[in-house]
């Protein structure tokens, strides 16, 4: 069952705001159990219980965006681990961070003071062909898979399918789909086309001139200020240069909401082509602009976890976690093969007990 803070915890959630002003501690809104189906746990073979929201919905938990992690998870033998050092504002002396390609696929490193480094891929320390360990997030349903490995503990888990107890970690992030449906309401059309066109048109300057008219009010995208916005970043990632010329222009709207209008031959050229234009038959506009039709292909989100009645609660705030590494990252790689897991009987530690932390493992 998900952590429903007590008034206790968020006094102490309360404190971590106080404390975060004056001890250059900052974190996003965590994105973990989106469902709030308990989706927040990994365990370690010496950390035992990992909660990646550990104080709750806008707490210091995790917080994945497309280029990488920041924020804290708590493990209940080790306290804190931070995943960026954005969050305490040391990049200057100690640049680390977990790293995302967009896709899911994670790597670089955490920092616990009890752990240690913490290694999300083999690719890190180019070990993959002996050793092949990583942590990634499937980009349809926003879980956590795989598994970590940090210098003085061991392995950390993420999910779990096989064992005796079920657990996991759920994100709400997704990756960035690229597209030409501006509105979302699953059909790319000679709608979408001519809200490209107008946010092309240097003379149409405010939001609500790009989407009058022609916004489909069941769509998932209707704000004006939003479409234009995501109009600027698929611009920015290429897909509204459909002539391949490092340009969106007007003959690039007139190519788009032509296909929009289902016209796939050489029609496609009748309004010319951008100087220096690389995309330039049919065939290869028609090959690139059919990787951003949308997909209707529906995708699940549900979280497979135990449900248990009690998490592992943090000792102290992440404020304390005032040990940032002082040393460059060496990692000791593994030498066994991640197969540990929680015996049945083992549940999220209660809340209020307070545990020691176990010896780093040498």
């Amino acid at each position: 069952m998900k952590y429903y803070m007590t008034t206790m915890s968020s006094m102490v959630l309360g404190s971590f705001l106080m404390l975060s002003v004056v001890c250059g501690v900052t974190w996003a809104s965590e994105n973990i159990d989106p469902g709030n189906t308990g989706a927040q746990h990994g365990w370690g073979e010496n950390t035992g219980w990992l909660n990646a929201e550990p104080l709750g919905d806008g707490g210091p938990g995790v917080f994945v965006e497309d280029d990488g992690l920041s924020g804290y998870f708590w493990m209940e033998n080790t306290g804190w681990a931070s995943l960026s050092c954005l969050n305490n504002s040391v990049c200057g002396t100690r640049n680390y961070r977990v790293t995302n390609d967009g896709n899911g696929k994670l790597a670089g490193y955490g920092w616990g003071e009890n752990t240690g480094w913490i290694s999300f891929s083999c690719s890190n320390t180019n070990v993959c062909s002996t050793k092949n360990y990583g942590v990634t997030i499937d980009p349809a349903t926003g879980h956590f898979q795989g598994d970590a490995w940090s210098e003085n503990t061991g392995w950390i888990r993420f999910r779990t399918k096989t064992g005796t107890v079920s657990y996991g970690v759920t994100t709400s992030w997704r990756p960035l789909v690229l597209s030409l449906d501006i509105d979302l309401n699953g059909d790319a059309n000679v709608w979408d086309g001519s809200m490209i066109c107008r946010f092309l048109d240097p003379a149409i300057t405010q939001p609500g001139d790009v989407a009058a008219g022609l916004v489909d009010s069941t769509g998932g995208r209707t704000d004006p200020q939003v479409i234009v916005d995501y109009l600027t970043m698929v611009r920015e990632k290429g897909m509204l240069d459909a002539d391949g010329n490092i340009t969106s222009d007007g003959f690039d709207c007139d190519i788009i909401t032509a296909f929009l209008f289902g016209i796939t031959s050489d029609s496609l050229l009748n309004n010319g082509l951008g100087e220096g234009a690389t995309r330039t038959t049919a065939d290869q506009l028609v090959t690139f602009l059919s990787e951003f039709l949308p997909s209707m292909a529906g995708v699940s989100s549900t979280a497979e976890v135990v449900t248990v009645s009690s998490e592992p609660e943090p000792e102290s705030l992440p404020s304390a976690l005032t040990t940032e590494p002082t040393d460059s990252i060496v990692l000791e790689e593994p030498t066994s093969d991640p197969t540990t897991e929680p015996i049945v009987s083992t549940k999220p530690s209660s809340r209020g007990k307070k545990k020691g932390h176990r010896k780093r493992r040498k």
